[in-house]
């Protein structure tokens, strides 16, 4: 197989790797609403769904110009329930929630809405059945053939009256509901249409009930009042199913917040550093009154001893207790935090708190060089006069500008008193400068002309020493010349009078 061929087959494999992955790549948190019909009639009743997608937590949703509503924990998941509509115009239904983002791993505020059109039926106009009219006669018409005057005889025929009837739509008198259910628990007794009070016990922590009440006819509507804003102990809400003819149906449902349970109310940890500033701790989690375990992720300082506890119970009388809070050791620490309340029977509740912290390693601690010390000395020093300067800055920079002024009008009334001095002085100077000068110029002209002396002497001197030698070199050649003339003729000299050359 080629290169080429192998390439190719890698690159493919690639590239429908990467498809693959990015299809499967989760898309960042959102909310849809579905609704199992699109319009409905004024009173009927329909489900909504609302789907969270990409990420986790608690949805609620609600109905506007109808009644219904959920609340749920949510996971890639749904929720459903049913909701009426109102009387007319649209039903909007609202859902939002902070949920965790599985793509970006941040808490998101995620919502949607739909609406529901309300549309009423169309009433077909009461049918009239409208009089027959018609001649019936009440006899015959003949002649006679008796004597000789033949009058005709004329008969008129009235119609007979007929009665009219109208036929009504009749409009429906049913006020009773079809189903009754509460998100945060079970009513008691079971629900009976004919049953019109019922009792449900809340947690403390519920102040609002997501209830959802369906009626029988579907052209009836559905009134809750008095569901939100529970108050700790009884409180009384009201279901009305107003008939499509105007007669209404009460149901009552007492609702019974129960008290909060013992615990704390606020909770915050804190020590004092070095500098006497008080460091508040972050508590991981969050304080919340039914959690009761937490962690403080910071280091605790060594130098700290103890941390100060700050609790609130949300019960009078609540007695508060906090151990291992002082005397703080290196490494792991446990606070325990106690909350305990007595009855009137004498019975005792409590809860406990539990804080875990670490507190830093002891530091060495290394005797000093004397090097070291002085070093210390002097930064110490240092620092003491940079703090005394910072403290006294403004009394400083006054001291100098008040001495910087004196001195400025002390040499001014010193320059003024003498200037006369200043002048004569000035002038001797310049005029021992002149001399001085005069006599560096003499003293350098009569060098310069001993110089020059000297060097015509020794110009001279090598002249002379030329024409000396000079002489001699012609005296010398003169003689050699002479030599040579005085040469005899057998030696192979010719006389220089016949001209004859050297063979």
């Amino acid at each position: 197989m080629s290169k080429k061929i192998i390439k190719s087959l890698i690159m493919m494999i690639m590239m429908v790797a990467t498809l693959i992955l990015l299809s499967t790549i989760s898309q960042a948190a959102s909310l849809s609403i579905s609704t199992s019909k699109s319009s409905v009639s004024p009173g009927e009743v329909f489900t909504v769904t609302v789907t969270l997608n990409g990420g986790a937590g608690t949805i609620s949703a609600s109905a506007k110009n109808g009644s219904g509503s959920g609340s749920d924990w949510l996971d890639n998941s749904s929720l459903s329930f049913s909701c009426t509509a109102g009387s007319s115009g649209v039903v909007t239904i609202s859902a939002s929630g902070a949920v965790a983002d599985y793509v970006t791993e941040e808490d998101e505020n995620v919502s949607a809405s739909k609406s529901v059109s309300i549309v009423a039926p169309v009433q077909e106009p009461p049918t009239t059945q409208q009089p027959s009219s018609g001649t019936t006669p009440s006899g015959s018409s003949g002649s006679s053939n008796s004597g000789s005057n033949n009058k005709p005889t004329t008969t008129t025929t009235k119609p007979s009256n007929s009665s009219s009837s109208t036929n009504e739509i009749t409009k429906s008198s049913n006020s009773k509901l079809a189903g009754l259910a509460i998100a945060e628990g079970v009513i008691s007794p079971e629900f009976n249409s004919d049953t019109k009070e019922y009792t449900i016990s809340v947690t403390n922590e519920m102040n609002k009930l997501n209830i959802s009440a369906t009626p029988e006819d579907s052209r009836a509507t559905v009134t809750i009042t008095g569901n939100e804003e529970l108050q700790i102990g009884e409180n009384h809400i009201e279901i009305t199913v107003k008939a499509e003819d105007g007669s209404t149906s009460v149901y009552k449902i007492l609702a019974i917040r129960n008290q909060p349970e013992l615990g704390l109310q606020t909770l915050t940890v804190s020590y004092v550093d070095e500098n006497g500033e008080k460091v508040t701790l972050a508590l991981t989690p969050e304080f919340v009154g039914n959690v009761y375990e937490y962690n403080i992720e910071e280091i605790i300082p060594n130098i700290v001893e103890n941390l100060q506890i700050e609790a609130i119970s949300n019960k009078e009388n609540a007695v508060i207790e906090v151990i291992g809070n002082e005397k703080l050791e290196t490494g792991r620490n446990e606070i325990t935090i106690k909350v305990t309340l007595t009855n009137e029977e004498g019975l005792e509740e409590q809860k406990t708190y539990k804080i875990i912290l670490d507190k830093e390693e002891e530091d060495v601690v290394v005797p000093l060089t004397t090097m070291q010390k002085i070093t210390k000395w002097f930064t110490g020093i240092g620092a003491t006069l940079k703090q005394w300067g910072m403290a006294n800055y403004n009394k400083i920079i006054v001291g100098m500008l008040a001495v910087a002024t004196t001195a400025l009008a002390g040499l001014t009334i010193y320059f003024i008193h003498d200037y006369r001095n200043y002048q004569y002085l000035l002038s001797k100077l310049a005029e021992f400068n002149k001399e001085n000068l005069m006599e560096r110029a003499n003293g350098a002209l009569g060098i310069e002309k001993n110089n020059i002396s000297n060097q015509e002497d020794e110009v001279k001197e090598a002249a002379n020493t030329y024409m000396e030698e000079r002489d001699a070199v012609r005296s010398s050649i003169a003689e050699r010349w002479n030599e040579f003339l005085d040469v005899p003729e057998d030696e192979g000299r010719t006389k220089r009078g016949k001209g004859k050359r050297f063979k």
